[in-house]
């Protein structure tokens, strides 16, 4: 069965977080002066949603969605990565036509 607007199909596993990423993955320039190192950053659009089943037909949704991205300071060699993040809960009843076969 396909939906209008539907492009993926996740998985959900009691207490194991599905994870969707959109963006890329930058190697930035982490130390002092004279050392530094690469570190690998993921700059994007997260979501994260972690499924607890309750009992047969209730259901506690942890959700999280997080942006990160990366800004230029007044110096064009110093950079600040940033990360913002927002956490909520969802308490729900499932019905038998929420359920995907």
């Amino acid at each position: 069965m396909h939906r209008k607007g539907s492009f993926i199909r996740p998985l959900a596993f009691d207490r194991l977080p599905a994870i969707f990423f959109s963006g890329a993955t930058y190697s930035i320039k982490v130390g002092g002066v004279n050392t530094s190192t690469l570190v690998d950053k993921p700059v994007g659009v997260a979501l994260s949603v972690t499924p607890a089943f309750l009992d047969d037909d209730k259901i506690l949704l942890s959700i999280r969605a997080s942006r990160s991205f990366i800004e230029e300071q007044g110096n064009k060699s110093v950079a600040l990565m940033q990360t913002r993040n927002a956490d909520n809960a969802l308490y729900t009843k499932l019905r038998q036509r929420d359920l995907i076969q």
